[in-house]
């Protein structure tokens, strides 16, 4: 996977502005330690951001301990009625990287 945010790339005091000033929201599945599924959305810290998708953080401990859980609950994904409620109260495009995709393919085509 590619580094989105990496320490070397952008300079310390930005980064820690940004922890300060923005987070990420990011939708995540994981396994409690009895096996059951749930589904969170997690606000995460800019700086914290390529360490979940790098696998560096254990999404089966405390959710807390990544970021600020914003809604959560049992299962593999959240019902419709909750992606829409993130849509509208948070703006999380649930397309993003087909979003991103689409837009890098159309300026390659041109």
């Amino acid at each position: 996977m590619g580094v989105l945010l990496s320490d070397d790339r952008i300079p310390k005091p930005l980064l820690e502005k940004a922890d300060k000033d923005v987070a990420i929201i990011t939708l995540i599945g994981g396994g409690d330690p009895n096996g059951q599924s749930f589904w969170a959305y997690i606000a995460i810290p800019p700086s914290d951001y390529q360490k979940l998708l790098d696998g560096e953080i254990d999404r089966t401990s405390n959710l807390e301990s990544i970021g600020t859980v914003l809604c959560s609950g049992p299962g593999r994904e959240p019902p419709e009625d909750i992606k829409i409620w993130m849509e509208s109260q948070y703006g999380v495009n649930h397309n993003l990287l087909e979003d991103i995709e689409k837009s890098l393919k159309n300026k390659s085509d041109k």
